[in-house]
């Protein structure tokens, strides 16, 4: 057994720490089958540490797995596994029937384990005790029995021979172990020395480099590498020289050619990776490591410091040049006043040079003997007392033997102990200043008996020469103000802003003049005129201020009496309405009305700025235009302005400009109405209008809707009243169908004269001009006209002027619409007599419009005063009883009367009650050429028979009615009851137009025509022409379905000629693909 001991630092103790334990299972394992005994290594625990090798069923499955078989084993093998170092612990288990063994390992005198053996029978057996151990544990002895059987047999010295074998192995294990633990802790420490000198290394603020002997570097610490800007391992390998951008590989050979010697600190530069230098500080020392010659270096980067040396060098040179440029004097002196440098102002001043001036010793040597005692205990005392002596004045001997005078300053250099080691002072020649005040003394001599008040002030405003006036004036004597501020005169009357305006002008060198409310000695007051003039020296320095201040408080007492007036006259303006102020240059009230304290709600308003009354936000509206005035502009403009106190106010507002004397603006009156009480007046009115237009448009819905409706079974009210003209009629069915139409046609027209105002209303009434013949407007009425005058049995006459035009520009369906409605009047209310249609031509000069005058003259009733004002508003009648004779709504006259203010002309009506009425009517055209072209669609228009025409209406009466009319025209027709039908129909026949309502279920006639346009599924048809056919017959309404891209419209009822009209015109259209291509 090894006795050899650890060392007491050693901490490896675990069985793990010294062996494989795979190996020692596989030695573990052939031990027990060459001694076919048991075997188990377990930690000093009793945790197995090995698997179980041969062991028996009775020991594994019988014994150890009872409670008090384990519990036995577990003390067994306890005892066994006792440390003994004379050879292995032997004894038979508690059952008295198996032997057991075991031997401790131990690594330098510390047990680790115990490696037991055993289970195999004893030759001699015992077997009321072995079967009676079974009982005492508590298994089956039968069981027991059959496992004993099965546990080999041996004696107890084969047995014992095989436990010293045992024995012998574990002692050398042991002494293995110890082995393995030495070099194992060995290794350890090495490592743990290694960690510290690499933390070391790399904690230290020095670059760390290990060289060998061939210049390589063979360690260095992270911040060597940083430093160079490599990674750790990079900088592993490279050659001094690599990285020492000083000296080359030969320069380095030399220098270094044996390092047990080098023990050096030096600066140098070296390189990083990316090229840049910098400066490094290195210290170098030879070493050995494993007999070879080494170098340590340790650098440092000294880059800062050497910019601050270099920044100290600059400094020491920018402070030489200030030094020798500047132009007052600057010497330094040790503490007994002996010169060591000078300045060139100096040595100029002087006219020493530094060498000369340190010859003389101390600068006592240049100053006269008046000066000298009192410098030395007094100036000089002070100086080392506190450091600084302060502004002082006294003479130099020049070299050339003339005495003038200088401004000193010393002060005190300290050591770091606080000893004055240095004198330094500054000198300035004031030999110019001392001749200028001799000036001014002389010059004050001149006004001593100056009738006005003279002031003189240093640069400051310290008082420095008053004459006797200012004393007659203030009462203040010459001793009394020397050395005080003017402001010792001040009576609060000038702001702050004044007199700093009052310096900013004088100390820029100017003179300033104005006046000065100034306190009496005896606290009265008196008012002076003054002007303040700088006084310059040749180089623009100012050294004085002279003030010339004349009496005015007489012209003041007459300026009291104006203010009274003044007074007076704000009385008047207070009884103004109107707010009235009036603003200076700084934007500060000086006077403001009785109407403008009251609108603010304040009665001291006066010295306040206009942004501190009328809020900063109120102030921002109206800045653009205060500047204005302040540029000589008068200004009225009207604003709604938000004031902090009363909300938002509409303003009507005047600036006008106040000039003074010299035609500068200093400041501006303002004249401001409040008129937010009358804009709100007209904002309730523009409320009320837009109110009214709402209902209006309302109106017009209405109308819409109401005239769809109403057209759309009037539509085939009509159709099937032509249908019905087609057909065979006896002379009462002729009778009794033309009355049906005529009542139909009738109906229609109301419903146009509603629409007609509705588009007028809207602004929304179309004028188209073409050229037309007068003679076809007359053929026109009286086609219109012509059987209603047989019926009524009077005259009926169109006069056309000789002088007409053939032909005229303009709109002939609104000019037939005005003479329509005129004519037709005239028939209804005329009984008797003529109606009498003119039409002449107004004179007019070249390049001005053509105008005609139409009139239309009956003998009819007349109308009275009143009807005439009131009879072209919509619906008044000449007749407004319940048993009137005449029919109609009242629109007729409404309709003429808008109809003509928009086509440019005028309208005037001329009529006596029982006399009959006269109505004239102007209007301007344009003139054509002979041969102007025809109306587009002019002449009659024809059918195309055989055109295959879809119409697609949701109405069961209008379809079947349109269908009847259009088959009679020669064309085939199919018929479609809503949009999704019409595209069923589309995909499977061939059509040449549509005809297609608006109003429908499932997809409007609006849908559909975007279906056919666009959907892919229909562009074989995409260009087919479509007509809308619609009881939409709105202002406005045409427009929208042609935007819709539809190619015509046609208005419902039927009227089969506007229906085969509309169809020829759009069919003779290039296909709208052609078009939109051009």
């Amino acid at each position: 057994m090894n006795t050899s001991q650890l060392p007491e630092k050693c901490v490896l103790l675990l069985f793990e720490d010294f062996f494989d334990l795979e190996e020692i299972q596989k030695v573990q394992d052939s031990f027990a089958l060459a001694t076919g005994v048991a075997s188990l290594i377990t930690a000093p625990d009793g945790r197995p540490l090995t698997r179980p090798s041969n062991f028996t069923r009775l020991c594994s499955r019988i014994i150890r797995e009872s409670t008090a078989g384990k519990e036995n084993c577990m003390r067994s093998d306890a005892l066994l596994g006792a440390y003994n170092p004379h050879g292995p612990n032997i004894s038979r288990c508690m059952s008295g029937a198996l032997w057991d063994a075991g031997v401790s390992i131990t690594v330098g005198g510390r047990h680790v384990a115990s490696w037991l053996i055993g289970q195999v029978r004893s030759s001699v057996l015992d077997d009321d005790a072995m079967y009676g151990y079974a009982r005492t544990i508590g298994v089956d002895p039968q069981e027991y029995r059959e496992a004993m059987a099965e546990v080999p047999v041996m004696d107890e010295e084969q047995f014992r021979r095989v436990a010293d074998a045992l024995f012998v192995i574990a002692n050398s294990l042991s002494e293995k172990a110890y082995q393995q633990a030495l070099l194992l802790e060995e290794k350890r420490e090495r490592q743990k020395m290694d960690a510290m000198r690499s933390m070391l290394m790399d904690r230290s603020l020095d670059a760390i480099v290990v060289i060998n002997e061939h210049h390589r570097v063979i360690e260095a610490n992270k911040r060597f590498a940083d430093m160079l800007g490599y990674a750790p391992e990079e900088v592993i390998g490279l050659y001094t020289w690599d990285y020492e951008a000083t000296m080359n590989e030969a320069m380095v050979r030399d220098l270094f050619p044996d390092f047990s010697q080098v023990n050096s600190v030096f600066e140098s530069r070296h390189r990083k990776k990316d090229g840049t230098v910098f400066d490094v500080e290195v210290t170098t020392a030879g070493a050995s490591i494993d007999g070879h010659s080494c170098v340590l270096t340790f650098s440092r980067d000294i880059t800062a410091r050497k910019e601050a040396e270099r920044q100290l060098s600059q400094s020491e040179k920018h402070f030489r040049t200030l030094f020798e440029l500047s132009r007052d004097g600057f010497i330094l002196a040790d503490p007994e006043g002996r010169f060591l440098d000078a300045n060139k102002a100096y040595c100029d001043m002087t006219g020493y040079s530094v060498p000369e001036l340190r010859a003389l010793g101390d600068f006592y040597a240049i100053t006269p003997g008046k000066w000298r005692n009192w410098q030395r205990e007094e100036i000089w005392t002070r100086l080392f007392l506190t450091g600084d002596t302060g502004v002082y004045e006294k003479e130099y001997i020049h070299r050339d033997g003339h005495v003038f005078p200088v401004e000193l300053r010393d002060f005190a250099v300290h050591d770091d102990h606080g000893v004055v080691r240095y004198a330094w002072g500054t000198v300035r020649d004031i030999s110019k200043r001392v001749r200028t005040e001799e000036h001014m003394r002389s010059l004050l001599q001149m006004v001593e008996q100056s009738p006005a008040c003279i002031v003189m002030t240093d640069p400051k405003g310290n008082i420095e020469y008053v004459n006797p006036k200012f004393t007659e004036l203030s009462g203040y004597t010459f001793a009394e103000v020397r050395g005080q501020n003017p402001r010792i005169l001040g009576s609060g009357y000038k702001s702050r802003g004044e007199y700093e305006e009052l310096w900013r002008t004088i100390e820029s060198g100017r003179q300033w003049r104005g006046e000065f409310r100034n306190r009496h000695k005896d606290g009265s007051l008196y008012w002076e005129a003054a002007l303040i003039s700088p006084i310059l020296e040749p180089d623009g320095r100012i050294t004085h201020y002279v003030a010339i201040k004349e009496d005015i408080t007489q012209h003041r007492h007459t300026q009291e009496e104006l203010r009274k007036r003044d007074i007076n006259f704000k009385k008047i303006v207070d009884i103004l309405p109107q707010l009235v102020s009036y603003v200076d240059r700084n934007l500060r009230y000086r006077f403001v009305n009785a109407a403008y304290s009251s609108f603010f709600s304040s009665s001291d308003l006066v010295g306040l700025t206009v942004p501190e009354v009328i809020g900063e936000e109120a102030f921002e509206i109206a800045q653009e235009h205060v500047q204005q005035v302040f540029q000589g502009k008068t200004v009225h403009y009207g604003a709604t302005l938000p004031y902090p106190e009363m909300g938002e106010r509409f303003v009507d507002v005047y600036l006008i400009p106040d000039y003074s004397g010299s035609g500068e603006v200093e400041g501006y009156y303002s004249i401001l109405n409040d008129l937010t009480h009358l804009k709100k007046i007209e904002d309730s009115l523009r409320l009320a209008k837009d109110e009214a237009e709402a209902a209006n448009k309302l109106k017009s819905e209405f109308l819409a809707n109401m005239s769809h409706e109403i057209r759309t079974p009037l539509n085939g009210i009509l159709g099937m009243l032509q249908l019905m003209q087609s057909t065979n009629l006896d002379a009462e069915q002729q009778e009794c169908l033309q009355t049906a139409i005529k009542s139909s046609e009738r109906l229609t027209r109301l419903l146009s004269d509603i629409l007609d105002i509705s588009k007028i209303e809207a602004d929304k009434l179309v004028f188209r001009d073409h050229a037309f013949e007068i003679r076809d407007v007359e053929k026109a009425l009286g086609e219109l006209f012509g059987q209603a005058v047989k019926e009524k049995g009077i005259d009926y006459t169109f006069r056309a002027d000789p002088r007409l035009p053939e032909k005229v520009m303009g709109d002939e369906a609104r000019l037939v619409q005005v003479l329509f409605n005129l004519v037709g009047n005239s028939l209804k209310f005329t009984e008797q007599g003529s109606v009498c249609v003119e039409a002449t031509v107004l004179p007019f000069t070249a390049g001005a419009p053509l105008r005609l005058l139409f009139s239309v003259t009956d003998t009819g009733l007349g109308m009275s005063d009143q009807i005439q004002r009131d009879i072209f508003e919509p619906f008044i009648q000449n007749d407004g009883s319940y048993t009137r004779r005449y029919q109609g709504v009242g629109l007729g006259l409404t309709i003429v009367r808008k109809l003509v203010q928009r086509m440019g002309g005028s309208l005037c009506l001329d009529s006596t009650s029982g006399q009959g009425s006269a109505i004239f009517v102007s209007l301007p055209f344009g003139l054509c050429c002979e041969h102007a072209g025809e109306d587009a669609c002019g002449g009659e228009s024809n059918t195309i028979p055989g055109l295959r025409v879809l119409m697609v209406e949701d109405d069961a009466v209008n379809l079947l009615c349109g269908q009847r009319l259009l088959e009679k025209s020669g064309y085939v027709v199919s018929t479609a009851c809503d949009g999704q039908d019409a595209l069923e129909k589309l995909m499977t026949e061939n059509f040449d137009l549509v005809l297609m309502d608006i109003q429908m279920p499932v997809l409007d006639g609006i849908q559909t025509t975007k279906a056919i346009r666009h959907a892919a599924p229909f562009a074989h048809v995409s260009d087919i022409p479509i007509i809308a056919l619609t009881a939409h017959a709105m202002a406005g309404d045409q427009e929208k379905f042609l935007a819709a891209e539809m190619d015509g419209y046609l208005s419902k009822p039927y009227d089969l000629g506007k229906i085969n009209q509309e169809i020829a015109r759009v069919i003779s259209l290039p296909r709208r693909g052609a078009r939109q291509a051009d």
